[in-house]
């Protein structure tokens, strides 16, 4: 089993970030893994956790004291100054010329659903989010396709058709997309086949 992780920068982390982000990235290696011993597993802790911690602002109750305990945090403060950094971290890797990373957030909101404000000027603030009003209700084809498109501009066409019709409904509120493309340019020249666990 190969396990890849798309947080591998060269960029020395605060120990606050490292915590409750690397904590939960390890859990859920431990949980997906279980469940694909033979397979390869691919996937972004970072990415999974910027998208979920977006979520936890406008938590409440028990739906908050969860997504807290999830990232072993005490406040969605700190949990936001913690996402700060990684996309801070993030831009500071994307400089690098032979490595393209790019991050991208966005939010797809009903029309008639009224985002709170404060939520709003953190998502955009913090998470540097964009933010749309969609008729989810009676324009689902037409909001599936701009999220589509969006995702593969952000992409580079790797990922098509992320949501179909019937991802979208009437009951649909809020979409929350969080991207991450990467690519590198690897010199096969200099690598060689060895045992690496």
């Amino acid at each position: 089993m190969i396990v890849i992780h798309l947080l591998f920068l060269p960029v020395p982390l605060p120990s606050s970030t490292t915590t409750s982000f690397e904590q939960f990235g390890l859990k859920l290696y431990s949980t997906v893994s279980q469940n694909k011993k033979n397979e390869n597993i691919f996937l972004s802790p970072a990415s999974i956790s910027l998208a979920m911690s977006m979520c936890t602002d406008d938590a409440r109750q028990e739906t908050l004291n969860q997504m807290l305990k999830t990232f072993e945090v005490s406040s969605t403060k700190q949990l936001i100054k913690t996402a700060e950094q990684i996309i801070h971290i993030f831009s500071i890797a994307n400089q690098d010329k032979q490595i393209q990373l790019k991050l991208a957030n966005h939010l797809y909101a009903q029309k008639a659903y009224q985002l709170q404000e404060e939520y709003l000027k953190i998502v955009q603030n913090s998470f540097k989010a964009d933010i749309k009003q969609k008729d989810f209700e009676n324009e689902g084809a037409q909001a599936v396709q701009r999220i589509n498109t969006w995702v593969e501009q952000q992409t580079n066409n790797l990922i098509r058709n992320l949501l179909s019709i019937k991802d979208v409904t009437f009951e649909t509120k809020l979409i929350i997309i969080n991207s991450i493309y990467f690519k590198v340019n690897i010199n096969f020249n200099e690598t060689k086949i060895i045992c690496f666990y």
